[in-house]
């Protein structure tokens, strides 16, 4: 049983990647020149039009971009997780908690692949990460577990709520600015940094950085293992909310 669970949900990845790339000409590729374009865009932006002057300005925002991308194009393809598998739903019987899951899974891949194509970027400017690039798997396995949930519960909100994708580009617009993708958390006024502290996409980002960065100030203190403890119970949460609407999926598609 758990064999053919895993067969399924890895049929169901694949298919979700080749319906993402399977008509472009660079294919997956993307995964590694979107955070690049947007990086460029982002430091022409602030260092010479309002003339930000930090050290290696772009190389901070590359190491913010990777796991937002991760998470917006996760959440966007989220809400179609089981609208778009209609017919599939009703052919075949196995478990609809796969169709989210696959949607991570598949967002998995491309985000790792983002990163060993630019890897060698990031070496360039932190040649110690030749030798402890292993420990991205930390951040990157507490950031999925935290993911799989975001996925589960949009793509079940979705279905009472209609209007959530398009709710959800707004949010993410506005959660761009309030997520320390191309600032220090360090840099916002004390008065306001509660709001970061609140926002659970700044310590997985923060995850990222101190590994990918040389002589990065973390703010998180042992935030490996809360970021980690946080990620697993929002999971059980998002869990029991499938258990809870499991019957009632297929009506309301």
């Amino acid at each position: 049983m758990l064999i053919k669970t895993i067969e399924n949900l890895r049929d169901l990845t694949i298919r979700n990647l080749k319906f993402k790339y399977a008509s472009t000409f660079l294919g997956i590729l993307w995964a590694g020149l979107i955070p690049i374009i947007l990086m460029i865009a982002i430091t022409f932006v602030f260092m010479k039009v309002l003339k930000i002057d930090q050290k290696d300005f772009h190389i901070f925002v590359l190491s913010g971009l990777i796991p937002w991308l991760y998470f917006t194009n996760l959440t966007t393809e989220a809400t179609q997780a089981f609208v778009r598998e209609k017919p599939m739903m009703h052919q075949f019987p196995f478990s609809h908690l796969l169709y989210p899951l696959s949607v991570t899974c598949s967002n998995l891949i491309q985000h790792l692949i983002g990163i060993a194509v630019l890897l060698p970027v990031f070496a360039f400017y932190n040649p110690a990460l030749l030798y402890k690039f292993i420990l991205l798997i930390i951040p990157t396995v507490s950031f999925t577990i935290f993911l799989a949930a975001v996925t589960i519960i949009i793509s079940i909100t979705n279905l009472y709520i209609r209007d959530l994708e398009h709710i959800l580009g707004t949010v993410l617009m506005v959660l761009f600015w309030l997520t320390p993708v191309f600032y220090n958390p360090l840099m916002v006024p004390l008065r306001f940094r509660f709001i970061i502290y609140c926002n659970p996409l700044s310590y997985f980002i923060d995850l990222y950085r101190s590994v990918l960065l040389e002589n990065y100030s973390s703010f998180m203190g042992r935030g490996n293992v809360y970021a980690f403890i946080f990620a697993v119970l929002f999971l059980i949460l998002a869990y029991f909310l499938y258990k809870k609407m499991e019957n009632s999926i297929l009506k309301k598609i």
